[in-house]
Formats: C-alpha cells, structure tokens, sequence
C-alpha cells in the first residue's frame, strides 16, 4: 500500500491545495492511506504509527513537506520496519531534494513515486547531544549541524520574511538576508573535535561545524560538495574564522560552487563517527530543525538503512 505523510501548511500554507490537485490525478484504482500533519512534531507521531508494524512487501512511505517535515518522518520510523522513502518536495529549501537531484515539481516527483525508476539504500545520521546523564537523540537525512547554519535555521524558523518571500517564490532571498544577519551577530567559541575515537582536532574561533549527509543546506550552500546519501560516510565543514570578514569570504565562496574547501579556516572531513565538544554553547540543528543550545555533539552514520525510490 501507499501512504502518504502530507504537511498541509508546508509552501507557507499552499501545501493543503497542492495536495488535493495531486490527489485528484491519482490513479482511481490506486490502494493508498492519507495522514496530514497538524502541529510541528506530529509527522513523528504519524510516522511512528504507519510503520509499527512489520510488513511484506514494505510499503511506500511517501512525504509531501520540506526538509523538515522529512526529518520528523525519519524520526518516527521504526528502523527495524523501515518503509521506503518517497518524497514530494514543498519546503522553502528543498536541500534533500536539490542534493538527490529530484524532480523540483510534487506532480513530477508523484509520477516518479507512482511509475518509480531508481531504487536507493539510503544513509542516515544520528546525533546524541543534551546532557551526560540525560543525553537525546535524533537522526538526520540532509544536515546537522552547531552554530552559524543553526542559528541561521533559528532565526528562519521564526520569522515572517520566510512566508513573504516564499510567496513571492523568492524563499533563498530570505535565506540569504537572514544569514547576513547572522553573520554580525555569530558567536565564535573554541573546542575539540575527536574523528572516529581516533585523533583530536584542537580548534580555535569556530563559526560552525556541519556535518552532512548530502551536499546541501540552509537552502542551497553546498558546505559538503562531496557528500553522498549512499557511500556510508558522513562529511563534516569544519569552519574557523578570526573575523566576520574572513567568515563572510567563506560564505561567499560556499555560494560560488562549493569553493570555500580552498580557504584557510575551512577543513572537509570524511568519517562515520565523530565527537564535536565546545568551551561554550551554540546552537545545534538536524536538518534545519533546532533542538537548542548546547556544549556539543556526537554524530554516528547507519549506511544503507533507508530505503528510498523514485
């Protein structure tokens, strides 16, 4: 069977009409199951619910929402009944869909979900962070990621100027005003970064570190141009930087193809596991969503366990 997860108030509140134009063309014959999310966390509950039970042939698992409403799907799956993964891209940033390279339309990517061509095994990241007696979890598909680019994500989430622009189908000019912003008011601290239990990297004046699944995030920053949802790696973009000056070079240089790798201040890491932990807290993100502040991170991929079509 398949089902769909559809965030009505996804494309600043146009996902409900887009929803019943593209369930109108399905075909009449097809056996499928409709959820729709009502508040932020509920894609969880819903995902949780769809996937309790075991099934044979797993079903398809199709999102309509953004980045987002993707994370709170991923995170309410059940791993050890794992569906396959369809997405209809909706959101402002769509950094899972540019860095998969899917059709930008929900009525193309229903097509290919409906007639599919290409079958993946995805990976996926999970971070723990909170505190040592409490610690939390969540996993991530696109990007996670402390302090500039979630702070970024903080600020986004908030504000009205997203709606505006995204109605006006400007959403990366948002993005973008918003990360100027950013920048003045970026809070640079020092830490450590360990690779895989292995060597620990000393640093100095961090403005962030992401750590990605694929290429993309904050709506098109190519920070990992090298990251790959299926080669059982996560890429981290460790950033230090003196001033706002040289930061703001990097961010440049990010938006002109992924060339911040050249500049100093700027480390591509390739790893399965690591341990990021920081002199004072920054704000910490999964896939745009920000989970609060805190004094670091530890990032582990699970290769090839998500199912995905298309």
């Amino acid at each position: 069977m398949l089902r769909f997860i559809i965030n009505p108030h996804s494309r600043s509140g146009k996902g409900k009409k887009i929803w019943r134009d593209l369930k109108a063309s399905l075909p009449k014959d097809l056996n499928y199951q409709c959820v729709l999310t009502e508040y932020p966390g509920h894609g969880i509950k819903l995902a949780a619910k769809l996937t309790e039970e075991k099934e044979d042939p797993a079903p398809i698992v199709a999102v309509m929402g953004g980045d987002g409403s993707l994370n709170e799907a991923l995170n309410g799956f059940h791993m050890e009944n794992a569906p396959i993964l369809g997405y209809l891209p909706t959101g402002s940033g769509n950094d899972f869909a540019r860095g998969m390279k899917l059709p930008p339309e929900p009525k193309q990517a229903l097509d290919h979900i409906l007639n599919p061509k290409y079958f993946y095994q995805l990976d996926y990241g999970a971070v723990l962070y909170g505190e040592e007696n409490r610690p939390a979890s969540r996993r991530f598909l696109v990007s996670c990621g402390m302090g500039y680019d979630a702070a970024v994500c903080h600020n986004i989430n908030k504000t009205k100027v997203k709606n505006l622009f995204n109605a006006l189908h400007l959403g990366k000019i948002s993005y973008l005003l918003i990360g100027i912003k950013q920048i003045i008011l970026c809070r640079l601290t020092d830490g450590t970064l360990k690779i895989e239990g292995g060597e620990t990297i000393p640093l100095k004046n961090i403005a962030f570190v992401s750590c990605h699944n694929l290429p993309y995030e904050g709506g098109g920053f190519p920070f990992a141009p090298g990251a790959e949802a299926d080669d059982g790696y996560l890429d981290l973009c460790v950033v230090t930087a003196k001033s706002r000056l040289r930061f703001t070079l990097v961010l440049l240089f990010a938006l002109l193809g992924g060339r911040h790798v050249r500049l100093r201040g700027v480390r591509q890491i390739r790893c399965r596991e690591a341990s990021l932990r920081l002199n004072t807290p920054l704000p910490l993100h999964t896939d745009g969503e920000v989970l609060g502040y805190y004094r670091g991170m530890d990032i582990k991929c699970h290769p090839k366990e998500l199912p995905a079509v298309w």
